[in-house]
């Protein structure tokens, strides 16, 4: 017998069931990846696209996952479904071929939010009014994610990168110079966020909770150079 938390008190089901095979089913989702595409237009334009969507963050493919029939644990019924959302990654390119050898470049993007859950712990005596028993193998708390499994995310990444290069030629040699400034706007986009609620009940529960833990960097200059012979 088991019974699962949530932030408001009890959620779920209580279980009460014999040990069974294991078996896993998983449901491959649809993914789309459209591009990139490319335009070359008259004046020195050079322009490409491209779009991807998929069922994991970042836009990649990936799947549905259905353990509800593995009841080697019964808290395994516990998130067994996950139903991975689909997220769609854009990027916009676009350089233009000025006269001397002179390049100039840049690139849009915008990607999925980070995705987070919400842990929260529950001590022995939170749970032992519900479970009808003290947590198993002497355990004081119980960390529990109450949210389900990639169903919370973050605000868009958003960047934009230029590059401007110049080639220097030395008869069947060539020397090609680059400046490149990332993150021109200075996103401070969060791409990790704190999961961490904290223990329930208590007068800190949520304090860090969804407080970033990592950003965007911030703009950078970088200098390069090719030599070809």
């Amino acid at each position: 017998m088991f019974s699962t938390y949530g932030a408001g008190g009890k959620s779920g089901v209580v279980i009460t069931s014999p040990r069974f095979i294991s078996d896993t089913v998983t449901r491959k989702m649809l993914s789309v990846n459209a591009g990139p595409l490319k335009i070359k237009v008259t004046g020195g334009w050079n322009i490409g696209t491209a779009v991807q969507t998929g069922t994991t963050a970042g836009g990649t493919a990936g799947s549905r996952q259905n353990n509800c029939f593995v009841v080697d644990s019964p808290q395994q019924l516990f998130n067994c479904d996950i139903k991975v959302p689909f997220q769609n990654r854009v990027k916009f390119a676009a350089s233009y071929l000025l006269p001397y050898d002179v390049q100039l470049a840049g690139v849009f993007q915008t990607n999925p939010g980070a995705t987070y859950n919400a842990n929260v712990t529950y001590t022995n005596a939170q749970v032992q009014p519900s479970l009808g028993r003290p947590l198993s193998g002497g355990a004081a708390t119980v960390n529990v994610n109450v949210v389900s499994p990639f169903s919370q995310y973050g605000d868009r990444v958003n960047q934009f990168d230029l590059r401007a290069g110049k080639i220097f030629r030395f008869g069947s040699k060539r020397l090609q110079a680059n400046v490149d400034l990332y993150n021109v706007l200075n996103f401070n986009s969060v791409v990790n966020y704190n999961s961490t609620y904290g223990t329930f009940g208590t007068a800190t529960a949520g304090s860090i909770f969804r407080q970033p833990t990592q950003v965007l960097d911030g703009r950078l200059v970088k200098f390069s150079f090719q030599f070809d012979f």
